[in-house]
């Protein structure tokens, strides 16, 4: 499988972190090209983290050459994380 980009809306969290950006260091204004109906109604609170998002075959190799979680098994590894994917995406991707 390829990787490619999809264009999609940002979350409502970066939305606020982008606003808040602007005029920190010099003064300036946020320009949002969004409604304030698809702030409420379309974009979610926060945006789903990457390691759902995608296929973990790539960041099966990238575990394994990590030094802090080298000696763990790579099912472990992922339980770990703050958002574990689920077991079968896990596995599928192990045997891959």
């Amino acid at each position: 499988q390829m990787r490619r980009l999809v264009d999609v809306w940002i979350s409502q969290a970066e939305a606020r972190q982008r606003a808040g950006r602007a005029g920190r260091v010099r003064a300036g204004h946020a320009f949002k090209l969004y409604t304030r109906q698809r702030y409420t109604q379309s974009m979610l609170p926060a945006r789903v983290p990457e390691m759902l998002r995608g296929p973990l075959q790539e960041l099966c190799l990238q575990l394994r050459l990590a030094p802090l979680l080298e000696s763990y098994e790579l099912r472990a590894a992922f339980a770990r994380a703050l958002d574990p994917p689920k077991a079968a995406t896990v596995e599928a991707a192990i045997i891959a």
